[in-house]
């Protein structure tokens, strides 16, 4: 693994400790910013933040305390998915990166980058995003 991408293929190894929304204490600020669709996730280990864009069909949050969330992001020049549970009243929780595919600017979740017969299937990558995530046991699903 190259220096470039050596801090891609640690944070897409495993789990990591993360914090979200690191320079913000206020609870309703953080749910503003979940609901306007970008966040910053700080990866405690390597002292990483990430600004994200929330992919909302692949998104959990439901005004409760504990946010499922999945966003893009470009890390030394790699299309990745952020993908962080995280407890809201702590903003603390865990995550890890996932490698889009280079070649379509997809995830390994939804081929085709989620589309079929020219359109968006919304249900197809959430269901595909979460049976992922099962099948490599990252996170429960409740």
């Amino acid at each position: 693994m190259s220096q470039l991408d050596s801090l891609v293929g640690r944070l897409s190894t495993g789990k990591h400790k993360v914090i979200l929304e690191p320079r913000s204490k206020d609870l309703k600020e953080i749910r503003e910013r979940l609901k306007s669709g970008f966040v910053y996730v700080k990866f405690v280990e390597t002292q990483t933040e990430l600004g994200i864009d929330i992919v909302k069909d692949l998104t959990i949050f439901n005004n409760t305390q504990f946010a499922k969330i999945v966003g893009t992001h470009t890390l030394n020049d790699y299309k990745v998915h952020c993908v962080v549970e995280v407890d809201l009243l702590s903003r603390q929780g865990e995550g890890f990166l996932l490698l889009l595919d280079e070649t379509t600017n997809s995830s390994p979740y939804y081929p085709n980058g989620g589309k079929q017969a020219g359109k968006q299937n919304s249900k197809n990558k959430v269901f595909c995003i979460f049976r992922k995530l099962l099948i490599y046991n990252q996170f429960e699903i409740d």
